[in-house]
Order: C-alpha cells, then sequence, then structure tokens
C-alpha cells in the first residue's frame, strides 16, 4: 500500500510539473519554410513550424504543423543593430545544406541564436562553401 501511495504521489508531482512547464511557454511565431533544415543537431524535413519560447529559460520548442517533426534547443539572445519589422529566419548555407543560425520575432531588435550543430562545425571547418539567407517568416499573429 505505500508502495502505491509513493507511485501516486510522484505521477502527480510529474504531471504538476509538466503542467506548470507549458503554461511558461510563450509562442514567438508560425512559419513555412521551403525547404529541409538543420537546427542545432536535429534535420527537419521543409513544412510549416511554430516556434515556442521557454522562459524563464532560454529554450525554444519547434513543433511541425503534422506534429510528425519536433526539435527542443536552448538558444542565445542576442540583440540585433536594428529592428526587424517582419518575423524572419536566418539560414546560414554550409556546403549545400541549411542550418538556422537566427530567429527573429517582428517589431523586435532581439533575436534567439540556436546552437550551431555538429555537422555545421565539421561542414565549416572541411572549407565548404558558406552562403548566408534570410527568410522572412510567413507568420501568424503571436
Amino acid at each position: 500500500m505505500k508502495n502505491i501511495r509513493t507511485l501516486l504521489a510522484s505521477v502527480l508531482l510529474v504531471a504538476a510539473a509538466s503542467a506548470s512547464a507549458r503554461a511558461d511557454e510563450n509562442r514567438l511565431l508560425t512559419v513555412t519554410v521551403p525547404f529541409a533544415f538543420t537546427v542545432a543537431n536535429t534535420s527537419l524535413p521543409a513544412g510549416t513550424y511554430t516556434f515556442y519560447a521557454q522562459s524563464p529559460l532560454n529554450l525554444v520548442r519547434l513543433q511541425s504543423a503534422d506534429f510528425q517533426n519536433s526539435a527542443y534547443f536552448a538558444v542565445v539572445r542576442a540583440i540585433g543593430s536594428e529592428t526587424s519589422d517582419k518575423a524572419k529566419l536566418v539560414f546560414r548555407r554550409i556546403g549545400g545544406q541549411e542550418f538556422l543560425t537566427e530567429v527573429w520575432e517582428g517589431r523586435s531588435a532581439f533575436h534567439r541564436d540556436p546552437p550551431k550543430g555538429s555537422l555545421a562545425r565539421e561542414l565549416a571547418k572541411a572549407g565548404k562553401s558558406i552562403q548566408e539567407t534570410t527568410s522572412v517568416a510567413e507568420s501568424a499573429s503571436r
């Protein structure tokens, strides 16, 4: 009987913690990315994705519209030299592959930068060509 109470208390504690973590989640933007890309060390296919910020932690959850693909990664918050009027994603193409490097909210000078993954570091170290591109997000209202 004591084991059942302990198990039940543990389950309730985990459920409460999960609900609390979701409550601190803020939707940043929803965007359609027309090409496959990599964020941190996760490769994702082209599709529509919603970005969620987890506060006060510097974490971002990226979820596909069909719930088949997702990524969860730490970010560095940075301030740009100018304010972006529209939400946008900045990608760096290294050796023909796209890597997400910045997530901008609309009307803000702040952006969130995911970590460079091991594949991006390896390709850059191997001397593959690097090209930066910006994709203006077709975002829904926050």
